[in-house]
């Protein structure tokens, strides 16, 4: 099941949210999976997931701030 939840994060570049959706288990269960049990069972995948996460914030932060740009612009015309 661990293993199956990282490669459909991987593969999909989704969060865990939304590979939650997909598999049908709550947040919480993937996220414990992903986070704790991962690391024993293939540590290289579990650094994978640690830097696809990384990824998935940068991403987030990115649309963000442009929301925020777009968001003061028209404010301010």
């Amino acid at each position: 099941r661990v293993m199956h939840q990282a490669q459909v994060m991987l593969e999909n570049k989704l969060t865990v949210r939304e590979v939650a959706k997909i598999i049908g288990l709550s947040k919480s269960t993937i996220h414990k999976d992903l986070t704790e049990k991962l690391k024993f069972i293939d540590e290289e995948l579990f650094d994978e997931i640690g830097q696809e996460g990384i990824e998935n914030i940068e991403r987030y932060i990115s649309i963000a701030k442009k929301i925020g740009l777009k968001m003061k612009e028209e404010s301010g015309k």
